[in-house]
């Protein structure tokens, strides 16, 4: 293994705002009632019983382009694990039953790994939280994806393999709409902002309105916990990184109106911090490196004809390169010839 495979995988900001969000026993239960796991199911897991396990448990398959936070727990006293993966995507993945059917696999083969022969499998529940626009448009189960037609189907079904996706569709919400679904403070703050820096044409001024007006009552409510202004930090430092241009005085005086004065103050020192850290550049400089990261990791050193078309870069091109590059079967895929 090389040097740069054996390094921990830096992760973009976007992540660690998931797993803030989402990274506990409350935001983690909160997102399967969201996507529609019935409540007898989610009230069989022991809360108690919660572990966040090592991040190293992500997938080769899935990492860049989405991440995950797996849980093992207690379901009705027996070992299991639940998975939250985010799926950055914008219209959703078409082949994403048969890469979820590879993912829940490779979690019970490194399970057996552990745990020979007689022993019995656990159950492993994966949920993928959708991070778009518009709504899912890939297919929903492994059938979908299956070249037969319906009454072919019909007749293998019993004889297939399936899956179907479990799936939190933050794309069919409107922002506002997600900053009001029935969840911890920290998940609707961050859902709402994650739905809103993916909207095309994106203004600053939506931004600022979105916090002034749709997170008024989520950012309060966030605030008041126990360590409710570290984690609005949080989100806030992922605006800040996703939306090229936004005005910080503005996005302050905004959520100072809407939220109270600490929640202004958290805004301004997050900005401070981020002018320190030679961040504050918009999306391009974040998008820049990630995509340079990705394809130097699979596929070694870029020309410099790449460095040069990747420095020359749109904002926009860049939002579909942070997309592309994790699937691409060459540079070439991604930046053109070399």
């Amino acid at each position: 293994m090389s040097p740069a495979e054996s390094e921990p995988r830096r992760r973009p900001v976007h992540d660690r705002l998931f797993k803030v969000a989402c990274g506990n026993p409350a935001g983690a239960l909160a997102v399967l009632r969201l996507a529609g796991v019935r409540e007898e199911l989610v009230s069989a897991i022991d809360p108690d019983s919660l572990r966040l396990e090592s991040p190293e448990t992500v997938d080769d398959e899935l990492d860049e382009l989405r991440r995950d936070l797996v849980f093992s727990c207690r379901l009705r006293g027996r070992h299991a694990l639940l998975c939250l993966i985010l799926e950055h995507l914008r219209g959703g993945d078409d082949d994403a039953p048969r890469r979820m059917l590879g993912y829940v696999d490779g979690k019970l083969a490194a399970w057996r790994r552990e745990h020979p022969l007689p022993a019995q499998l656990p159950v492993v529940l994966p949920v993928v939280v959708h991070q778009g626009a518009a709504p899912w448009s890939g297919p929903r189960a492994l059938r979908d994806q299956l070249d037969a037609d319906p009454g072919t189907l019909d007749l293998l079904d019993p004889h297939l393999v399936g899956l179907r996706l479990t799936l939190l569709d933050l794309g069919a919400y409107a922002p506002a709409a997600v900053a009001a679904l029935p969840a911890p403070p920290m998940l609707r703050v961050a859902f709402a902002v994650m739905r809103t820096v993916v909207t095309p044409g994106l203004d600053p001024a939506q931004v600022v309105e979105v916090f002034r007006a749709a997170l008024a009552v989520g950012i309060r409510e966030l605030l008041a916990e126990p360590g409710g202004p570290q984690r609005f930090a949080v989100v806030v430092r992922y605006t800040f990184f996703r939306v090229q241009g936004l005005d910080r005085a503005a996005l302050r005086e905004a959520v100072a109106v809407a939220a109270g004065e600490r929640a202004g103050e958290v805004v301004m020192s997050t900005a401070e911090e981020l002018i320190a850290e030679g961040i504050e550049k918009g999306i391009e400089k974040g998008a820049r490196a990630v995509v340079r990261r990705q394809l130097e990791r699979r596929f070694g050193p870029l020309s410099a004809a790449h460095r040069a078309r990747l420095e020359a870069a749109t904002e926009a091109q860049l939002d579909v390169w942070v997309d592309e590059a994790p699937f691409a079967a060459r540079v070439e895929d991604v930046l053109g010839p070399g």
